[in-house]
């Protein structure tokens, strides 16, 4: 059996974090001041293109930010002087380039290290090549490494070999560490691991490199490094297991009577050179991970940290005997806190793939010591993946027994998080509670199992809703009738229980605990509102989850049994509106169709008359939409239409009757309704509103006494009654969607496509009338008129025509009324994004989630769908392109739904500039843009509010071009557009210093955004920019001051300007001549 190395705890010994003395060979001497100067730069104030250099102004990525330089003269790809780089590069030559490494290396060694050290610049992307003179130099490896490394700074690239995204260089991390793995393997094999010259060379260079200031050096030679720790420990176990082996063949030998004294030498000889190739192993492993390994874990590079997380991740599993320690565990549980999200992620992965059984013991100080840690990690990272890996990692950690009950609950109640991966991922605790739970009950019980599975889990689920409910207030159902209701968390919570377990798949249970509901069984209220739910997500669960192809049989069972179960439920909470609403949710994922196959017509019309008395007897938004679908389900199942057809023209008559006798002989512009007339009317117009949003009932409204009388209570909005603000609301999307079903049945219909429907159009028209009045004055439902203004122009003006003419119901949107809309629904954004942005900085780190109250839960239905049915608008053209203007300036100040919307304006922008010819409107919006989002940067003046406009800005660039690999440009607006957008927004910036911004010194921050729309231009246009800008600033007197922080923002954008302008050789010839003649007038004047 494989022992841990001996120098383990010599190798935890901390050091700091450069490479110490290596002890094998002379120690290595400092780093000289020459070796760790950067390549000169311009500051970020100059503004002199002679000092530019021809770097390419593209953005880089942060795995491969670093200095940019000229390209090399000569590319690693092109050179063919090194066996071992070119076997990595065409991946089908390397156990060959391995092989012939050995035989060479056994003639002709220093040659042999000088090809594997060049090899190892190879890999950095360095041309350099090593002498045999040069390795046997021991002594000055620090200079030759110096003067290697000035060479390369002059062609430094960001992009080298082992981070290169080119195709040529896709796989040449996986063939070099196959290589390196290869080419000890077959030195054992040689028996060259012995021969302490190549170890010891081999290590000099690689330790010297890993400290080198140049990233490609430093990350290259620590990867390579940690290659060689991964061959050096396979070939420790290797070693380990012949010494046993020799071990117990010493021991045989030695019991036999007549023991061979030769054979005993052998094997003690061969034992002694084991141990001597055993003791030589460790102490080379000892130095890599004290000298490369450990430093370089705490690289301030991410990447480079992330390198050292992998392998000791792989080593940790192939060599866990070596590498489940106290000490290289530790490293791990200090990458769980790493800044970078890639490096949390992989060191989570790392654990994960060793927590099993047989590592448990080894692992268990390491849980206690960071299992709070990784709690945290799968509560609040802001990182999605990081958090589901570390449910992950926990869930094997339970399994292993190592996570307290205290840890369980703290997970489990994730059940409800608005991820659906979290909750997938919390279910397995969540379960776990409830199989204890059960298992407790079930000692003394002799009761049906799944009928206490479903207790215990009624009481679970409704135990952590009462602590999420604990302190927050109900929205207001009437805001739910902004959106189409779904059930409640509970049922997202028992869906993701659902996909974890089988146990919880019988359905029967559900029903029969609230039928029974006595005795052990007996809930509360609260507990029912939970076991309601459940049943109702239970079953729509059967039947999503039904091969309809397959087998029906749970599905048809399930509807056959709620025939009878239903009536009993729907009469026992017939006073519970709330859980009525959810029963009714029960009805479409019924197959209604067993009504009919079971001859059961009895029931079927007692659900019919169910449903119509709670549809007549509630008023709550989303009892009324249930109840709707409902009914729009009944019309249509498979049984007797004469029933369903009464049934249905009652109901209807009924829902107008009500109406007509409130306002039967009143003048309803001038009369004055009782609070039961307010109650009634919006009871009428509420159910009226539930059918049309369901089901084609707009005949209801064809008598012009009806429609007149609607239109009548729509026009109220102007008597601005608080009391009667809803119904009015009701009124006006009641006659809106009266115009959405007569319009899809005028295009449907070819005969009336023919024929033109005065009646639809006079109509349409009187609407519109209504909905301007309340556009042009300031009342209560002036929100809800902009809404149904915004729909119906989206809906007629996106009508198609036939054979190139239009349809007679096709209508543009004036001009002033877009200019209306939009002035008020950002008049209805700014009036919100105070209390958003106050909600947002409450948060008490980055990434958690603080659930909306409900003011301003009912706040974000509102704007969502006030936000959707504007960019709709715009989407198609109903609204012009510039006025997606005020709504992109709140981008991020909102809701993650408010952005996706967001994102599609800026889709639509990028089409109309590039595929439109309007690239001249998008600047122009564009620019409106940045000066609304600067404006609420002026008005919060905080991290978070430059943090959005800077964050809008880079989705603006999206905007005037379209990008290719490599960050090229493949199609780009105008630049005569885009040089004027920068031309404008520089005298934007002149009009805040002189007109005064109420923030002093926060101006510049204006040019962080102008920066990020640089991509497009053209050197000369950059060129004419800042020449502009220069000439602006002189004649308004305007100095920016050289090394002021609150200048730098305007510092950086010109820098970049020159920088696209030093691209054109010419334009640098033309300001280096100027630049002499300039120098020469001036040694001139101070001669005279």
């Amino acid at each position: 059996m494989a022992r841990p190395r001996r120098n383990a705890a010599r190798a935890s010994t901390p050091t700091p974090d450069h490479a110490s003395e290596y002890t094998r060979k002379r120690p290595l001497s400092s780093r000289s001041n020459k070796s760790r100067k950067r390549v000169p730069t311009s500051p970020d104030s100059d503004s002199s293109l002679t000092s530019l250099s021809d770097s390419d102004d593209e953005p880089v990525t942060k795995r491969a930010r670093g200095t940019k330089a000229a390209a090399p003269s000569v590319d690693v790809l092109d050179m063919e002087d090194n066996e071992l780089f070119q076997s990595v590069l065409r991946s089908d030559g390397i156990e060959e380039a391995s092989e012939n490494w050995i035989v060479a290396y056994q003639g002709e060694p220093h040659e042999s290290l000088a090809q594997l050290v060049t090899f190892l610049f190879r890999l950095c992307g360095c041309t350099a090549t090593i002498t045999s003179d040069e390795v046997q130099d021991s002594e000055h490896v620090d200079d030759v490494l110096e003067r290697i490394q000035d060479e390369f700074a002059q062609h430094l690239h960001s992009q080298y070999p082992i981070v290169s995204r080119s195709k040529s260089l896709k796989n040449i991390r996986k063939h070099a560490a196959l290589l390196i793995k290869k080419i000890f393997s077959d030195a054992s094999e040689a028996e060259l691991l012995s021969d302490e010259d190549f170890l010891d060379t081999w290590q000099q260079w690689l330790l010297a490199m890993s400290v080198s200031s140049l990233r490609s050096f430093r990350h290259t030679s620590s990867l390579v490094a940690m290659w060689t720790i991964g061959a050096f420990s396979h070939e420790l176990e290797q070693v380990r297991e012949n010494y046993d082996v020799a071990v117990r063949q010493r021991d045989a030998e030695a019991k036999r009577q007549s023991a061979n004294r030769t054979r005993l030498v052998h094997t003690a000889h061969k034992m002694e050179q084991l141990d001597s190739l055993r003791e030589s192993l460790d102490a080379h492993l000892d130095d890599y991970v004290k000298h490369v390994f450990s430093p370089r874990s705490r690289d301030f590079d991410a990447l480079v940290r992330l390198d050292c997380v992998d392998q000791l991740g792989s080593w940790m599993k192939e060599f866990p005997t070596q590498y489940l320690q106290e000490y290289y565990l530790r490293h791990v549980g200090a990458a769980l806190s790493d800044p970078d999200v890639t490096v949390r992620l992989h060191a989570l992965r790392s654990i994960k793939n060793v927590l099993v059984p047989e590592h448990a013991i080894q692992l268990v100080s390491f849980s206690e010591t960071h299992k709070s840690r990784m709690v945290d990690m799968a509560l609040y990272d802001v990182d999605l993946g990081v958090r589901t890996t570390a449910f992950a990692v926990l869930e094997s950690a339970n399994e292993l027994d190592m996570l307290s009950n205290d840890n369980r609950a703290a997970l489990a109640v994730h059940i409800f998080d608005l991820e659906s991966r979290i909750r997938a991922a919390a279910a397995a605790f969540l379960n776990g509670l409830l199989q204890n739970h059960v298992a407790a009950k079930m000692q003394d019980n002799t009761s049906d199992e799944s009928i206490v599975r479903v207790h215990c889990l009624v009481k679970l689920l409704s135990h952590y809703t009462q602590q999420l409910n604990a302190g927050t207030d109900d929205l207001d159902s009437d805001k739910l009738s902004l959106i189409e209701p779904g059930l409640g968390r509970v049922s997202v919570a028992f869906e993701a229980l659902w996909d974890t377990t089988d146990s919880l798949h019988a359905w029967k249970p559900y029903i029969d605990i609230l039928i029974l509901d006595e005795g052990d069984y007996e809930l509360v209220a609260d507990e029912e509102a939970v076991a309601v739910e459940i049943l109702a997500m239970c079953v729509h669960l059967v039947k999503e989850r039904t091969d309809p192809d397959s087998d029906e049989t749970a599905w048809e069972e399930c509807s056959v049994y709620l025939i009878h179960a239903l009536p009993k439920l729907l009469a026992k909470f017939s006073a519970d509106t709330p859980r009525i609403s959810d029963l009714l949710f029960i009805i479409p994922s019924m197959k209604l169709d067993v009504y009919h196959e079971t001859r059961n017509m009895n029931a079927f019309e007692s659900l019919w008359e169910d449903l119509c008395g709670h549809f007549m007897r509630h008023v709550e938004p989303v009892l009324l939409q249930r109840a709707a679908e409902a009914i729009k389900l009944l019309a249509l199942a498979p049984m007797d239409t004469n029933t369903s057809n009464n049934r249905l023209l009652s109901l209807k008559e009924t829902v107008l009757s009500l109406l007509q006798d409130t306002l039967h002989q009143r003048q309803l512009d001038t009369t004055v309704f009782s609070e039961d007339d307010v109650h009634n009317i919006q009871a009428s117009l509420a159910r009226l509103h539930a059918l049309l949003k369901k089901m084609d009932v707009s005949t209801l409204l064809d008598d012009d006494l009806i429609w007149n009388q609607i239109k009548a209570l729509s026009l109220r909005g102007r008597l601005n009654y608080p009391q009667e603000c809803q119904f009015v609301a009701l009124a006006l999307e009641t006659l809106s969607l009266y115009l959405m079903w007569r319009t899809k049945d005028a295009l449907l219909n070819e005969t009336k496509q023919m024929d033109r429907d005065d009646t639809l159009l006079s109509r349409r028209n009187a609407v519109l009338d209504v909905i301007h009045s309340f556009l042009d004055r300031t009342s209560r439902v002036q929100s809800s008129a902009l809404h149904v203004a915004l729909m119906l122009y989206t809906l007629f003006f996106s009508i198609p025509g036939k054979d190139n003419s239009r349809h007679y119901l096709y209508m543009t949107c004036p001009s002033h009324i877009q200019e209306r809309c939009a002035a008020l629904f950002a008049t209805e954004l700014h009036t919100l994004v105070s209390s958003y942005h106050e909600h947002n900085k409450s948060r008490p780190r980055k990434g958690t989630f603080i659930p909306l109250d409900s003011t301003l839960l009912a706040s974000d239905l509102h704007l969502f769908t006030l936000a959707g049915v504007y960019a709709a608008a715009i989407r198609v053209g109903a609204l012009n392109v510039s006025y997606a203007a005020p709504m992109l300036s709140y981008y991020a100040y909102f809701s993650l739904d408010f952005d996706a919307l967001c994102h599609e304006l800026v889709a639509v922008m990028k089409d109309d500039a590039l595929h439109s010819n309007r690239g001249w409107i998008v600047c122009e919006t564009i620019l409106e843009t940045l000066k609304g989002s600067f404006s609420l940067f002026l008005l919060f003046n905080d991290d978070a509010s430059e943090a959005h406009y800077i964050s809008l800005s880079r989705q603006l660039a999206n905007a005037t071009m379209i990008r290719g690999p490599g960050f090229s440009v493949i199609q780009s607006v105008d630049p005569k557009a885009i040089t004027t957008l920068h031309v404008a927004g520089v005298q934007q910036f002149i009009s805040y210093l002189h007109e005064g911004t109420g923030n002093k010194g926060r101006e510049p921050v204006f040019f962080k955004g102008m920066a990020n729309l640089l991509a497009t231009l053209l050197p000369a246009d950059a060129m004419k920019i800042h020449t502009t800008m220069q000439q602006r600033f002189l004649a308004t007197n305007i100095k920016p001051e050289q090394g002021a922080r609150e200048w730098e923002p305007y510092f950086s954008y010109e820098k970049r300007l020159l920088n696209l302008a030093a691209k054109d050789a010419d334009i640098v010839k033309e300001a280096s001549h100027y630049a002499n003649d300039s120098s020469t007038q001036l040694t001139m004047a101070n001669s005279t």
